[in-house]
């Protein structure tokens, strides 16, 4: 019988080894009932002499591995509930062990199963920790992407591509906070697109949309590595221009986007005329915050706007002029 045993070991082993001709689930029962059918003969004839409750517990290690806790749970429970109705059967004496102990450890199958399970089942458990592992970086990869992705979400607009306002706000502050140190002025550009509605209501939201798209594609087209575009919202955007050498050199980039993002668009096969307002502000050493500049900034576009359309009104904080 114990030969039987033996033998059913064997076939336990080379199934793991085949298991690749083999479906997951497949794999999995069959190796559950053959780790079953070793343990519960192996309790069942040599009670704890035998290796039968390391094949049981085996089988928990393996559900919970290759399927899942609750599997690998529901095998140990059952697990139990079977030594505790064996211990019973033996201690009222229905069953009982015919072998005896020395007879039992002189037997070559004895030692062959206990080499066996000992050189096996680490090598469950070194997969499983693999396995699991491989999970684990799969799990941690998988997160990383889903950052990166969550935060291009929130700091780009996902229409145009520019960024959002507040990582103009972060990249205006931290420009402002070293203007001392390089001895270099900043320039805020406020940018809102004239008669863009009557686009819309003419040729439906998808040709504003275009238009929006090729207001930033146009502007990167010209401004520097350092400058940042941002929408405002609606069809209204904002250009940090930091490390601003000469004042006269936002004014060039202010210019440069005008010229750029006013060329002839066409859409569908209607050549659509894009219009703007623009207000540039310079704050050079002073003492002037982000919120100061952005508001100034602003408030030169409106000024622009009043004007009439492709206006552009600059100020450096101590004069203003229009272009």
């Amino acid at each position: 019988m114990y030969s039987y045993h033996l033998l059913m070991g064997f076939a336990v082993v080379m199934l793991w080894l085949f298991r690749a001709r083999f479906s997951q689930k497949a794999r999995f029962w069959m190796v559950i009932a053959l780790m079953w059918l070793i343990g519960t003969l192996g309790v069942v004839s040599l009670g704890m002499m035998g290796a039968g409750t390391w094949w049981l517990a085996s089988s928990a290690l393996v559900g919970g591995m290759s399927m899942s806790l609750r599997v690998g749970m529901g095998l140990g429970c059952a697990a139990i509930v079977f030594l505790l109705c064996v211990a019973a059967a033996f201690s009222q004496g229905l069953l009982t062990v015919s072998l005896e102990l020395d007879t039992y450890m002189a037997a070559y199958s004895t030692w062959a199963t206990y080499i066996l399970v000992a050189a096996w089942l680490p090598m469950v458990i070194f997969s499983a920790f693999v396995k699991h592992a491989d999970i684990v970086t799969q799990l941690a990869e998988e997160t990383a992407r889903a950052q990166l992705a969550l935060q291009e979400v929130a700091n780009t607009d996902m229409l145009t591509g520019a960024v959002r306002p507040h990582v103009l706000e972060q990249q205006l502050r931290a420009a402002l906070s070293t203007r001392d140190e390089n001895k270099k002025s900043i320039g805020v550009i406020f940018i809102d697109l004239d008669q863009f509605k009557p686009i819309n209501d003419t040729y439906g939201h998808a040709a504003g949309d275009a238009v929006l798209k090729a207001v930033v594609e146009r502007s990167r087209t010209v401004l520097r590595s350092g400058d940042v575009i941002a929408r405002a919202g609606g069809d209204e955007f904002v250009v940090v221009i930091p490390g601003v050498s000469l004042d006269s050199e936002a004014e060039l980039v202010a210019r440069k986007l005008r010229k750029a993002i006013t060329r002839p668009f066409t859409f569908d096969g209607h050549e659509l005329e894009i219009r703007l307002s623009m207000g540039v502000v310079i704050g050079a050493k002073e003492k002037v915050d982000c919120a100061g500049l952005m508001k100034i900034a602003d408030e030169l576009m409106y000024k622009a706007k009043r004007s009439g359309t492709n206006n552009l009104v600059c100020q450096k904080l101590d004069r203003t002029f229009a272009a």
